[in-house]
């Protein structure tokens, strides 16, 4: 019993490690997307490779969020069982 115990709250630790390290990403692809969305009020010109990037930016912010919302879960659950 008290080897689950152990198990479980170093499974909780991992979590909340991840969780900072995805915030912590999070907050540096919306920066990203700002500065990219910044740039077209200023630059007129819509170019290829500006859509594909800020496309690509949106896509990782989604599925960090994705894993956030996991990883909350995760810890939800891990929580029960402490």
């Amino acid at each position: 019993m008290w080897s689950e115990d152990w198990a479980n709250r170093a499974w909780m630790t991992g979590i909340i490690m991840d969780l900072y390290v995805l915030f912590r990403r999070r907050e540096g692809v919306g920066a990203n997307l700002r500065g990219i969305r910044s740039q077209e009020k200023f630059l007129d010109v819509e170019t290829e490779e500006r859509k594909i990037a800020l496309e690509k930016m949106r896509v990782e912010a989604y599925w960090i969020d994705v894993s956030i919302v996991k990883l909350l879960a995760d810890f939800g659950f891990c929580g029960l069982h402490i």
